[in-house]
């Protein structure tokens, strides 16, 4: 079904454009065909976005309580932006070291308030959320079986029942994973870091903002490196797990021949070979994850310390409050940056959620040739018929065990209007 559906061509083009003519060079690549490739599959995808109306009709009833979500996440993102930061409390310190003590008490009030406010909104969120993705994967497993049902024949002979099941079930949650979790998590990410910036930029200095945010500029193009290379890093430790399990179910599906030819011995050394070489692997590839984490915690770091050196000459000048800079500080190294982060790694994943919307449109606008298809009265038949029905010494056989006969010389005639039904010896 990969085949069928394109994904096996998009993988053998990713893997050329990505590691073939990268590392061995373009003569070992034909360009010509892997251009005639990629616009076979542009138009593929292109043909493939037409077939996603029947999807949208599944999820329009539920936009308005998605459109609620996103509105409820907005303004709990702004309440916390605002109210809920270590900046924002550490002004009642500053309030109390003044002895202005009626300020305190309303900067404490305040946050106590935008606290529970915040998680109020928060749970009314996740309530309507998890409802509308479970109608919402509810009503496309339904489309998807009842599609599945009027089927042809045809589709199922070419298409494994396991790909089926998959479509059914993984799909279908992958198509709630797409359409709502994974916007929401952008979404989040991309408002904390706008709302950050913001208000960095009004409660300081032009002069001290800019320079503030020059570090993030390499820390970002750094982020990118960092999530390519653990993709990377993900990518082996994947292919090596999945080379030690084809490994023991291939000695224990084959142990008969293993036992016939006396290899137990050397199977079991080749099994112990394999298993230290992935376990070495794997330990290389947690080393490369922690060095690729330690370099990014360290410019995380270094960035902070920049901020506070920049602000600290303005705090002792008394152009900036210290609950100014700790706010200002934590603001740009965490929410911006982490969140920066998070932006890098969810935003090239998109198109691979898109990828089990395509395949649900397709099933669901795929429409039988033969058999009756959904709110039509019957599917391909004649006209009329004419003359009869007959049966001469038909001898059948399923082709899945030609040894068993299931019908022996059988000799009958149907005439017009007649209904015949073929009984077994077990009443089927």
């Amino acid at each position: 079904m990969e085949y069928w559906s394109g994904e096996k061509l998009c993988s053998v083009i990713d893997f050329q454009r990505g590691t073939v003519i990268p590392k061995l060079g373009q003569r070992y690549a034909d360009e010509l065909i892997l251009q005639e490739a990629e616009r076979f599959t542009r138009q593929m995808h292109k043909a493939q976005r037409k077939n996603m109306r029947k999807l949208f009709r599944l999820i329009l009833p539920h936009i308005p309580t998605l459109l609620f979500c996103n509105a409820l996440q907005a303004l709990g993102i702004l309440l916390g932006s605002v109210v809920l930061t270590n900046g924002y409390m550490m002004a009642a310190v500053e309030f109390a070291a003044k002895g202005d003590f009626s300020a305190m008490h309303e900067r404490l009030l305040q946050v106590a308030a935008g606290q529970f406010l915040h998680q109020v909104i928060e749970m009314v969120r996740q309530s309507y959320t998890e409802r509308v993705s479970t109608e919402l994967c509810g009503s496309v497993t339904q489309g998807v079986m009842k599609s599945l049902l009027h089927q042809d024949y045809e589709f199922f002979d070419r298409t494994p029942a396991g790909i089926v099941q998959a479509r059914l079930t993984k799909d279908a949650e992958k198509v709630g994973e797409s359409i709502i979790e994974y916007p929401s998590i952008i979404l989040e990410s991309f408002l904390t870091m706008v709302v950050a910036l913001w208000i960095v930029f009004n409660q300081t200095p032009s002069v001290m903002f800019a320079t503030a945010i020059v570090p993030l500029v390499p820390l970002g193009i750094l982020q990118w490196y960092v999530y390519k290379l653990t993709s990377r890093l993900d990518a082996r430790e994947t292919v090596v797990d999945e080379f030690a399990t084809a490994s023991t179910i291939e000695i224990l599906g084959e142990i008969k021949t293993v036992r016939q030819f006396a290899m137990e011995s050397k199977e079991a050394s080749r099994f112990a070979f394999i298993s230290s070489r992935c376990q070495l692997l794997k330990e290389r590839t947690s080393t490369a994850r922690r060095l690729v984490d330690l370099v990014f915690n360290f410019s995380l770091e270094i960035s902070l310390l920049v901020t506070v050196w920049i602000g600290a000459y303005r705090v002792h000048d008394g152009r900036l409050a210290i609950s100014e800079l700790y706010d200002m500080t934590f603001r740009l190294a965490y929410d911006v940056s982490l969140n920066c982060r998070s932006l890098v790694q969810k935003l090239p994943q998109v198109t691979k959620l898109i990828e089990p919307l395509v395949r649900i449109s397709d099933l669901l606008d795929s429409s039988p040739k033969i058999e009756a298809a959904d709110g039509k009265e019957s599917g391909i038949a004649p006209a009329r018929f004419r003359g009869l029905i007959e049966f001469d010494n038909v001898h059948f056989a399923y082709p899945s065990d030609q040894r068993k006969h299931v019908l022996r010389g059988l000799s009958f005639n149907v005439q017009p209007g007649q209904k015949v039904a073929l009984i077994g010896a077990t009443g089927c």
